[in-house]
């Protein structure tokens, strides 16, 4: 519901993507698991090894956000459901996980136990970044990968993009591979981060914590609404983040484009803006600059200056 209400597009959702009825099923079997297949929500459950307890996957906020947000991106942008693309394979798992962090925002009650939690600083792992952990620590029970020890996913992270066919098909949970859930933590770690950049700058705005994370959290999440349905599906990152920044220039003069071109660079989603020199002449960089200027006379009489 708070994802349908942030959608500031003209869009009537009369229908979900590929079905009139979406079926839920919260007891479709016995595994650590859940997916959505555009007819079904199906949600799974297994034992605990440890704890003895059976963790049902429907009775996660998190996961049952985390397969609506699959749903909802498949009425935004059904191309990207048979798209031959890594990063749109893998943003459709990122946008699941931000539609849970979305979720769990909604409660001031939240917001101001995670506040406290980190000192204000959200840049720290807490109870908003940390996705099912419940899930999370049954994984970590049943085959001892630390790495899963107290949450499936978190978005607090320093992934940065790389290539994806660069990267191998598989890897360890802390390191990044080009599997859509592995490589989608790219994008969820850059968006959080902009919301954290944008909540920061709200504060030294002179807004008091709680209100500057709300309005963070509706700025972030308005962004990528708008964002994820213009974005290329090629080259997804990248276009998401220009699409985000287009966004903030056209409707909000853009106010927080420092912020977020700082996260969008440093996680190389974007590349650092060449800035054009032709109001400066060769000699006043020469000068500036304290350069040796080295001539190369050719043949034929061309001078190269270096």
């Amino acid at each position: 519901k708070y994802l349908i209400s942030q959608n500031k597009t003209k869009k009537t959702f009369t229908k979900w993507a590929a079905t009139n009825t979406l079926n839920v099923l919260p007891r479709a079997g016995k595994d650590f698991n859940a997916y959505y297949d555009r007819s079904n929500l199906k949600f799974f459950y297994d034992i605990d090894t440890v704890t003895k307890k059976t963790v049902y996957t429907a009775e996660s906020a998190d996961i049952v956000s985390h397969e609506f947000g699959h749903a909802f991106l498949d009425i935004l942008r059904p191309d990207l459901w048979n798209a031959q693309s890594y990063e749109a394979w893998a943003f459709h798992e990122s946008f699941g996980d931000i539609s849970a962090i979305s979720n769990i925002m909604q409660y001031d009650q939240i917001l101001q136990k995670a506040l406290t939690q980190t000192n204000n600083d959200l840049s720290k792992s807490n109870i908003i970044s940390r996705l099912a952990e419940e899930l999370g620590k049954a994984i970590f029970d049943v085959t001892g990968d630390n790495t899963y020890q107290y949450f499936l996913r978190d978005a607090v992270n320093d992934f940065i993009y790389i290539d994806p066919k660069k990267l191998p098909k598989d890897s360890p949970n802390d390191q990044l591979s080009n599997e859509p859930h592995s490589f989608s933590r790219v994008w969820t770690g850059t968006w959080y981060e902009c919301m954290i950049e944008i909540f920061k700058q709200n504060m030294s705005s002179g807004m008091q914590p709680l209100p500057a994370l709300k309005s963070a959290r509706d700025t972030a999440v308005t962004y990528i609404l708008y964002a994820c349905q213009f974005a290329d599906t090629i080259k997804f990152y990248n276009s998401a983040a220009l699409q985000m920044l287009n966004y903030d220039s056209s409707k909000n003069n853009s106010k927080y484009a420092s912020v977020l071109r700082k996260v969008f660079i440093k996680r190389n989603i974007i590349a650092v803006t060449l800035q054009v020199l032709s109001n400066k002449s060769y000699e006043s960089i020469i000068k500036e600059n304290k350069l040796e200027v080295k001539k190369i006379i050719c043949d034929d009489g061309f001078v190269l200056k270096t």
